[in-house]
């Protein structure tokens, strides 16, 4: 595979599931050290014939960018070849694409995420499950040619769900009411005494479902 290859698509919109839009996710292991961190989002298809269609599109662009990978099952049954989906523990299929794109300090990239009339939303909005949208990816290649995964370009956004993680679930009551750190600072006296803030596609690849 030529390194200057890329092959780039749009999903559908397609529904979110547990994206990691406005903080990094990283994975923990049981044993061994963290991942490192990433934005990413899980998501289903519309329906089962878009979920095969996407499918069917991903193992065409693994054939072309891996043609002498092993696409065959083991003993078990399951496929050599790495992609990105999995069945849930519900047996759904899901798909997965993430990106831990860095800036020359090294600091994590959010990707750019848009509104449905293009406007650009702001990392402090809340993108919660069952968000609607859709992402334009990158198709990335394992190191060994045995597996395809995705990268996160840009995400737009159509239906809005907040996450409701970290909001109050309790009535409003009387007592203790917290005065914020700056809200405090400004009721005390001042102690300044000297006074009184692209990439390059394959137009066969290059397609929206």
């Amino acid at each position: 595979m030529a390194k200057a290859e890329k092959i780039s698509f749009t999903t559908a919109i397609v529904t979110f599931i547990y994206p990691k839009l406005n903080e990094p996710d990283v994975y923990t292991p049981k044993r061994g050290k963290p991942g490192k961190p990433k934005f990413k989002t899980d998501w289903s298809e519309k329906d089962e014939a878009a979920e095969t269609a996407l499918q069917t599109y991903l193992k065409k662009v693994a054939k072309k960018l891996c043609p002498d990978a092993d696409f065959g099952e083991d003993a078990e049954g399951k496929s050599k070849f790495g992609f990105p989906w999995k069945k849930n523990k519900d047996g759904e299929t899901v798909f997965t694409a993430s990106t831990g794109m860095t800036n020359k300090a090294g600091v994590l990239i959010r990707p750019p995420v848009f509104d449905a009339k293009k406007q650009a939303i702001p990392v402090s909005q809340s993108i919660g499950g069952g968000t609607k949208g859709r992402l334009k990816v990158t198709v990335g290649v394992y190191p060994d040619e045995d597996g395809i995964t995705l990268y996160i370009d840009q995400i737009q956004i159509t239906e809005l769900v907040e996450s409701t993680y970290g909001q109050c679930a309790f009535d409003e009551a009387d007592g203790f009411s917290y005065k914020g750190v700056g809200e405090a600072d400004e009721n005390l006296e001042s102690t300044d005494l000297s006074s009184s803030e692209d990439k390059g596609d394959d137009e066969d690849f290059d397609v929206a479902f």
